[in-house]
Order: structure tokens, then C-alpha cells, then sequence
């Protein structure tokens, strides 16, 4: 797991203007940055997006604009994700550049992330490590941290039983994008603690709760299995952590947990409907 943090910096260039200002130009800039963000929101509904990444227009100009420049940050990011290390700074600037980022935007941001990784395949690993990046210690000036890991819980943690349960197709595909992410953010994911000066990180480490949080889902889809697809998505999720789920030292309960894990998975391979991958 490496934990990086590109440092962008930036020059606030100040053009010089005439030492007689025009007066209208107050009202030109804000005639400006409305007709901006009119063509940012055109631009956004032009394309064919899904839900997800739908633009808001809530009838507040700032909040919108950081918004759907989070939101095409997102699609542009799943069509090419090489684009990270240039466009993400630009993202931390424009959201630092605000005194005070208010709570909605910044839940509608989390929600945005968390909701498109888990629905699309293309975005669960960059989603993973812009997650990371936004939670770094001094990257932004609020606590992404914290509200995302609320969300992981509402979105992810708290709707695997009923997913587990159910048997109908989209049951299935949100159960893996859930599974598949939480994977993703236990390998690509840390928390950095910073020693008492709060210059120097003192330790990184995974998200235990995801650790624990997959290996019981996959317990409980293991004993519910009546069929291959449920067995696929723990093919897959045990096939990107690997050795991960068991790298740091395990307590009693822990491993007992996985030792289960295994006895059905040997049991399971060995029934009928079981594809083995």
C-alpha cells in the first residue's frame, strides 16, 4: 500500500490593470461567471451521463459549480484515468479556495464518489485512490475523511445483509460493486497519524473495519449460496485482496473467522452449480 501525495504548486497571477478601472467591470465579471457556469451546466447535460453524475442546479452558482466540477472530474477520471495526477490538484484548489465548503456539498461530493465506484467498474480502483488523496492530512480544509467513511457505512456496510438476502439480478451487481470497492479502499485506502507535531507521519495504516466488514460478507454469501453468481463475486474479491486480508497479525476471533471461510469454500466446491473460477 503506498500512500502519495503530490504537492501541485501553484502561481496566483495578478494581471495589471489600468489605474483608472471601468466601472462596469464589477458587473462584467459577475455577468462573466454566471454565463461560465451556465455553459458549465449546458456542457454537463449535453452529455450522456448516468444519474449519478447528473449536474445539480440547486440556484446557488458556487456550491453547484463545485458540484459538477467534482462530478466531471469523476466521469472524465473513468474515461481516462491517467488524467489523475494533472487534474486532481486543480479539484484541491478549487475546493480549498472556499472559506468554508458547506456540509451538503460536501456530502454530495463523498456521495458522488462512493456511488459511481460501486457502479462502475471502470472508476473502483481510481475511486479507491482519490479517496486516499482527499484524505490525506492538510489536503483539504475540512474533514473528507470523516464524512466518507459515513458514507462507506450507509452506502456499503449497511445494505450488505439485505443484498446478501436477496437473488434478483441488480441485487447481484450492486452486492459485487459494494464487495469490489470496499476491496479496493482496504488495499489502495490508509490512515496516516501524525505524530505530536503534526508534521511527520508517525504511522499508516488499513481500514480494519473493512477487513472485517468483507470477510463476514463473504462468510454470509458463502453460507446463503445456492448458486454460482454469489460464489463469482467471492471469487473475485478474494482474487484482488489475496494476502492482503491476512498480512497484519491476526487475533483469535480472526482467524477463526477465516478458517470458516475456507471450510466452505472447500465444501461449496464441491456441489454441482459451483463453477469453480
Amino acid at each position: 500500500m503506498s500512500i502519495s501525495n503530490g504537492n501541485a504548486h501553484f502561481s496566483n497571477g495578478h494581471s495589471h490593470l489600468s489605474q483608472h478601472p471601468q466601472p462596469q467591470m464589477q458587473q462584467q465579471t459577475s455577468l462573466s461567471s454566471a454565463n461560465q457556469h451556465l455553459s458549465e451546466f449546458q456542457m454537463l447535460m449535453d452529455n450522456n451521463r448516468p444519474a449519478v453524475l447528473q449536474p445539480v442546479s440547486t440556484g446557488n452558482v458556487h456550491h453547484d459549480s463545485l458540484i459538477n466540477e467534482f462530478k466531471n472530474l469523476v466521469l472524465e477520471l473513468s474515461k481516462n484515468p491517467t488524467a489523475f495526477d494533472e487534474r486532481v490538484p486543480f479539484l484541491i484548489e478549487s475546493l480549498n479556495f472556499t472559506n468554508t465548503v458547506p456540509t451538503e456539498v460536501i456530502k454530495e461530493i463523498v456521495a458522488t464518489l462512493v456511488k459511481w465506484a460501486i457502479e462502475s467498474e471502470s472508476f473502483r480502483y481510481t475511486g479507491s485512490k482519490l479517496a486516499n488523496y482527499l484524505a490525506l492530512p492538510g489536503q483539504l480544509t475540512f474533514d473528507f475523511l470523516k464524512v466518507f467513511l459515513d458514507s462507506v457505512t450507509t452506502e456499503c456496510y449497511d445494505r450488505l445483509d439485505d443484498l446478501i438476502s436477496c437473488t434478483t439480478a441488480n441485487d447481484y451487481q450492486v452486492l459485487e460493486g459494494i464487495m469490489l470497492f470496499m476491496s479496493e479502499l482496504y488495499l489502495n485506502m490508509g490512515i496516516v497519524t501524525l505524530d505530536s507535531t503534526g508534521q511527520h507521519v508517525q504511522s499508516i495504516s488499513r481500514i480494519e473495519f473493512l477487513k472485517d466488514t468483507l470477510k463476514r460478507a463473504i462468510l454470509k454469501i458463502l453460507e446463503k449460496a445456492d448458486s454460482d453468481k454469489p460464489l463469482n463475486t467471492v471469487g473475485k474479491v478474494l482474487k484482488l485482496t489475496g494476502a492482503a486480508l491476512e498480512e497484519q497479525k491476526q487475533t483469535k476471533p480472526d482467524k477463526e473467522l477465516t478458517d470458516l471461510i475456507f471450510v466452505h469454500v472447500d465444501a461449496i466446491s464441491k456441489q454441482d452449480y459451483c463453477h469453480r473460477y
